[in-house]
């Protein structure tokens, strides 16, 4: 949200997407609730899950990207939407940023990339043996993972993101950036 009233202060139109489904709750939330004076807020219908590794949770990604896409596009194509300029997108989940990149290719803009999360980085935990087993088979066993969030940070304008190591990581390793102190230090890029 700091994004948005930092956007909403500089005078910009503020839509935020979201998924029905409440990540931190762990259920669907309740829309007749959800209501911000500051920003528009649309909500995208999505399957809920019960375990935050799942693939209930995976198909929950997929569907919040295909359906935030399929009604964005409509409500631009028939003009209930102006094209925005700006593109704030928080990942994970990794899919959504293909969908924005799908909008800005239709309607163009900046896509600014806000890492919450290593992604697939954080599932390395997950699989059995010690450190050096998980850094050997985590490219493998998560490498379609691994070539969306390359793709995405391939085709991103600017990048911001939670923690430092999460910039680094999109940035390959090779930052030599010091962030201010703020998570929300924008690093862009002349694309």
């Amino acid at each position: 949200m700091d994004f948005s009233k930092s956007f909403k202060e500089k005078g910009h139109n503020i839509i935020w997407w979201s998924s029905s489904f409440n990540h931190y709750d762990i259920k669907q939330r309740d829309i007749n609730k959800i209501n911000d004076k500051e920003f528009e807020i649309r909500i995208i219908k999505t399957r809920p899950y019960k375990k935050n590794i799942s693939l209930a949770r995976l198909v929950n990604h997929r569907q919040f990207a295909k359906n935030f896409f399929l009604t964005a596009k409509d409500l631009l194509n028939k003009g209930e939407l102006t094209p925005p300029d700006k593109y704030i997108v928080s990942i994970p989940p990794l899919q959504i940023s293909q969908a924005v990149f799908q909008l800005r290719k239709i309607w163009g803009g900046k896509v600014i990339l806000d890492i919450q999360d290593a992604w697939p980085e954080t599932f390395y935990r997950f699989i059995p043996g010690g450190e050096k087993i998980r850094k050997s088979l985590g490219p493998i066993v998560f490498a379609p993972w691994f070539q969306q969030a390359r793709r995405a940070y391939a085709q991103t304008n600017a990048i911001s993101g939670v923690a430092k190591k999460y910039i680094d990581l999109a940035l390959g390793g090779k930052s030599n950036t010091k962030l201010s102190g703020s998570h929300r230090d924008i690093i862009k890029f002349n694309r």
